[in-house]
């Protein structure tokens, strides 16, 4: 801002110690002249809608802050929505991964307990088959079974 001043203030002093160069004249023309003419233009209503511009331009400069924070909010809510997505998605692919292998365990000790089934429902076609116990031997003198209910 400081540099600024000191740049003005020193075109101002061109303009006015050296009227009469190339510089001075065209310094002039744009810094004194231009205005002049702009300003004889100048309505009453064009000078109160500048003054409603200028003003707007202003409070805006003093929130730029509190807009760039609300601009940041927005963001950040958009990478928290994302954030909040990814993380539910991925618990609900290792719920859905933990339930399946919760089921197959299942069904494995089911069929270790209850037996072989078939998987589609349709009885065995082959007849049962009776386990046949030995034939006894002639010269076993004691056998198990005649004492099992003494």
């Amino acid at each position: 801002m400081l540099l600024m001043i000191e740049l003005f203030l020193l075109t101002l002093a061109v303009i006015a110690l050296a009227p009469d160069t190339t510089l001075g004249e065209a310094l002039r023309v744009w810094l004194i002249e231009t205005p002049a003419r702009a300003l004889s233009r100048l309505t009453i209503l064009k000078a109160v809608v500048g003054l409603i511009v200028i003003a707007c331009l202003i409070g805006w400069a003093v929130s730029a802050p509190e807009l760039v924070a609300m601009v940041g909010v927005g963001d950040m809510s958009l990478y928290l929505d994302a954030a909040v997505i990814a993380m539910l998605v991925s618990a609900i692919t290792r719920l859905k991964f933990v339930l399946t292998q919760a089921i197959r365990v299942g069904q494995k000790v089911t069929e270790h307990v209850v037996g072989r089934s078939n998987r589609n429902g349709a009885r065995d076609r082959r007849p049962r088959q009776r386990r046949r116990k030995p034939p006894r031997s002639s010269d076993d003198v004691d056998p198990q079974e005649d004492w099992a209910f003494a």
